[in-house]
């Protein structure tokens, strides 16, 4: 727990929901529905996500990730930088600190710690997420006018339709 990420881990974690760039959002077509996802600017990137939940807690606000399975051990580092993010979003949007978030599997609850060792593999890797986004252009992967105009992103995305 607490390695750094390999590229496999950074796949989970865009993946799992955690979008970290708008172009990865329009690129892989994320739909995400209820309320509005939270952003904030990172290193000149924006991060874009929402917990599951939030729960008020002493003045502060706690992300809780449900995950469909069940786990055996510790929770996956993909799952803790994904509920990072949710940590780093409400700090940034609600002006608090974020003591800790939570993990719920099916048979285990974990409490994530929001500590400086964590702080520094999340930062680690959504720089090498920046990094690779620099590298690399992503492209839109639909032709959908309507999924275009549904969303939220249309209006700076350079490949709306």
């Amino acid at each position: 727990m607490y390695g750094i990420p390999d590229a496999y881990a950074l796949a989970v974690l865009i993946g799992a929901g955690v979008v970290v760039f708008i172009l990865f959002l329009n690129a892989l077509g994320y739909n995400l529905p209820g309320k509005k996802p939270m952003s904030a600017l990172f290193n000149g990137a924006i991060i874009v996500g929402k917990p599951d939940a939030v729960k008020k807690h002493r003045g502060s606000f706690i992300p809780i990730e449900y995950k469909s399975r069940s786990i055996s051990n510790e929770p996956f580092d993909s799952h803790i930088l994904q509920l990072y993010t949710y940590i780093f979003l409400l700090e940034k949007t609600k002006g608090v600190v974020v003591p800790y978030g939570i993990l719920k599997y099916k048979n285990r609850e974990f409490k994530i710690k929001n500590e400086p060792k964590l702080r520094a593999m999340w930062e680690a890797t959504v720089n090498e997420m920046i990094v690779s986004q620099k590298k690399f252009k992503f492209k839109r992967n639909h032709n959908h006018v309507n999924k275009c105009r549904a969303c939220e992103y249309q209006n700076i995305c350079e490949e709306r339709l």
